[in-house]
């Protein structure tokens, strides 16, 4: 897959419209996991096609709990920055 990257912002874009089958598979395993009860919460950081990221929290979050897993996912991030 390739990028676009915008000349002025430097800003790498993905392909619009492309669908990353391996995200939609991580997604409906999560919606499935959550329909029958065992996922009670989410902190979820999302990337757009154009670049932009932004997060979304569910109503149910243990903070303490999702802080530690999201620190586990920003040293992977940071660790594999490619």
């Amino acid at each position: 897959m390739s990028s676009i990257v915008d000349i002025k912002s430097g800003r790498v874009s993905i392909k619009a419209r492309e669908v990353h089958e391996p995200l939609v598979e991580m997604l409906e395993m999560f919606l499935t996991k959550a329909k029958s009860g065992e996922i009670q919460g989410v902190a979820m950081a999302y990337m757009f096609a154009d670049g932009d990221c932004t997060f979304s929290l569910s109503t149910r979050v243990s903070s303490f709990g999702l802080i530690g897993a999201l620190e586990g996912a920003k040293h992977w991030l940071v660790s594999h920055d490619d």
